[in-house]
C-alpha cells in the first residue's frame, strides 16, 4: 500500500469558487441574446483535434482522476459493438462493426467487455516504429490492455481527412508489435464517416474503404456523455467521490457535451470574444477542469521520465515502463518478459485530491497468462526473496502487487504550472530516484544468468 500523503495547498476551494462565478458569467451572456459559450469554447479548441483526443483518452483512462474508473470505457465498448455503420454514395457493401470484431474471435458485447479487466493504459499521440514510405504516423489514441492481449487504436478525425495510407499504416505497427494481441481499430468522426485509406500524393477520389476498421461518431459519444452525466446525477451512483469532486467533473462534462454538439455536430456556431474574457479572468478553474479531465501534465512528466531512464524519446511512452536491466532479468531467467511484471510508474499520489506526481518500481502479477495462472512466475519469487534477504522489501502477505521502491516527483502546486517550471524540480527528484533504481538493478544484474 503506497503511502498516503495529505494535500494542503490544491485550490480546490477556488476551483468550485471560479466554476460559480463562471457559470453566472456565461448565463449573463447567453442571456444577452449570444449564442451558448462554454470554457472549450472559450479556449478556441473547438477545432482541435488534438485536444478532443486528449479528452476523449482522458475519460477512456480508469486510472485518471476523474474517478470514473472504467465506467466511460465500458460504455464506449458497449456502443461500439451496437453502432450501426451507414454506406455512403461511394460504397454499398460495409462491414459492420459485429462482424468486423468476429474477426478477432469477438462474438458477443459480453466478450468485448471482459477484455477490460487488469491494468489498462490509455496513451495519446503514439508515434508509430513501423515506418512505410519512409514516414512514421501517429496514431490519436492507443488502448493497452495486457490481461486480455488488448490493443484498441482510434483513429479521431474531426475536420481533417485521412492521408499516406495512414490506417493501414497503423494495422501493420499494432500487427508487428501485437501479433498475439486481439486489435481492434475504431474510426472517429462527427457523422459516422466510413474509413477510407487514401495513397500518398494521390487525390481522395483513389481513396479505398477499410473494412478493418469500425466506425463511430460523435453523436454516440454525447450520448456516453449524457449517460455519464445521468449516472453522477443519481444519489446512489457508482462512483467514490466527494460532492466537490462531483461538482467539477459534472461541470466539465456538460461543457464538453455542449461544445460536441453545438460545432462539431452543428447545432449553433456563435462567437466566443466575451467569454474567452471570462475565461481569462478564471485560469484556477480551467487548470482544475482539464486535470479532471485529461491531466495533461501527467504524460508529459511519463514521458520525460521514461526518456531519462531508457535515453530514447520514442520508447515506452505509457504510464508504466521498464528498463534493460528488468528485461534481462527475466529473459535470461527463461520468462517472456511483460512491463507489467515489473515496472517503473509515474503515477498521481494516491489521496483524496490530485496530489501532485510520484514514481514507483513495482511487481505485478495480476496480468501473467499461462502457466502462471495469476501467480508469482519464478523470476518474480527469486527477486522477492533476494530483496527480502537483503532488507529492501518488507516480508508482507504477498499480493498481486509489490511496491518496490517510491519517490517524489511533483508536489500539489507543482501541477499548477508548465512543464518548462517543473523541469528543474523534476529533474532534481528524478535523478535520487534513479540512485535507488540503480541499487534494484545492481541487485537484478546478480540474479542474471
Amino acid at each position: 500500500m503506497r503511502k498516503k500523503t495529505t494535500c494542503k495547498s490544491v485550490p480546490v476551494g477556488t476551483a468550485i469558487s471560479e466554476l460559480d462565478v463562471f457559470g453566472k458569467a456565461l448565463q449573463e451572456v447567453e442571456n444577452a441574446g449570444n449564442p451558448r459559450m462554454n470554457i472549450f469554447r472559450a479556449m478556441g479548441l473547438v477545432n482541435q483535434e488534438m485536444h478532443h483526443s486528449s479528452f476523449l483518452a482522458g475519460l477512456l483512462a480508469p486510472d485518471n482522476p476523474h474517478h470514473l474508473g472504467d465506467f466511460f470505457l465500458k460504455l464506449f465498448l458497449e456502443s461500439l459493438y451496437d453502432y450501426q455503420t451507414i454506406p455512403d454514395s461511394k460504397t454499398k457493401n460495409v462491414s459492420s462493426n459485429v462482424e468486423i470484431l468476429a474477426r478477432q474471435d469477438i462474438f458477443s458485447k459480453g466478450e468485448l467487455l471482459d477484455l477490460v479487466r487488469g491494468y489498462v493504459s490509455v496513451t495519446k499521440e503514439v508515434k508509430t516504429t513501423t515506418q512505410t514510405d519512409d514516414e512514421s504516423g501517429r496514431m490519436d489514441i492507443l488502448i493497452q490492455i495486457a490481461a486480455s492481449k488488448t490493443v484498441i487504436v482510434i483513429e479521431n478525425k474531426t475536420g481533417t481527412t485521412t492521408h499516406d495510407n495512414q490506417l493501414q499504416k497503423y494495422q501493420n505497427e499494432m500487427d508487428f508489435l501485437h501479433e498475439d494481441n486481439k486489435k481492434i481499430f475504431v474510426y472517429l468522426s462527427p457523422e459516422g464517416d466510413l474509413p477510407y485509406d487514401r495513397p500518398k500524393k494521390k487525390p481522395i477520389q483513389d481513396a479505398r474503404y477499410n473494412d478493418n476498421w469500425c466506425v463511430f461518431d460523435y453523436k454516440m459519444v454525447c450520448l456516453l456523455l449524457r449517460k455519464t452525466i445521468e449516472e453522477l446525477k443519481k444519489a446512489n451512483n457508482l462512483f467514490q467521490m466527494d460532492a466537490q469532486d462531483k461538482k467539477i467533473l459534472l461541470y466539465g462534462l456538460k461543457e464538453y457535451l455542449d461544445m460536441c454538439e453545438t460545432d462539431l455536430l452543428n447545432k449553433n456556431v456563435g462567437k466566443f470574444e466575451k467569454c474567452k474574457e471570462i475565461a481569462d479572468a478564471n485560469p484556477v478553474a480551467l487548470k482544475k477542469m482539464l486535470e479532471y479531465l485529461s491531466s495533461p501534465l501527467h504524460e508529459k512528466v511519463t514521458r520525460y521520465c521514461a526518456k531519462k531512464i531508457n535515453g530514447d524519446p520514442e520508447i515506452d511512452t505509457t504510464k508504466i515502463f521498464a528498463t534493460k536491466a528488468m528485461r534481462d532479468f527475466f529473459e535470461k531467467n527463461g520468462e517472456t518478459f511483460s512491463s507489467v511484471m515489473l515496472h517503473c510508474l509515474v503515477d498521481i499520489k494516491q489521496n483524496k485530491y490530485f496530489n501532485g506526481f510520484e514514481i514507483v518500481v513495482e511487481l505485478e502479477n495480476q496480468n501473467n497468462a499461462e502457466p502462471y495462472n495469476h501467480q508469482w512466475t519464478p523470476a518474480q519469487m527469486k527477486l522477492i526473496k533476494e530483496l527480502q534477504r537483503l532488507g529492501e522489501l518488507k516480508k508482507t502477505p504477498i499480493t498481486s502487487l509489490r511496491l518496490i521502491s517510491s519517490h517524489s516527483l511533483l508536489d500539489p502546486e507543482d501541477c499548477y504550472k508548465s512543464m518548462e517550471e517543473v523541469t528543474p524540480k523534476l529533474e532534481d527528484n528524478l535523478n535520487k530516484f534513479m540512485s535507488r533504481l540503480a541499487k534494484l538493478e545492481a541487485v537484478l544484474k546478480s540474479l542474471t544468468p
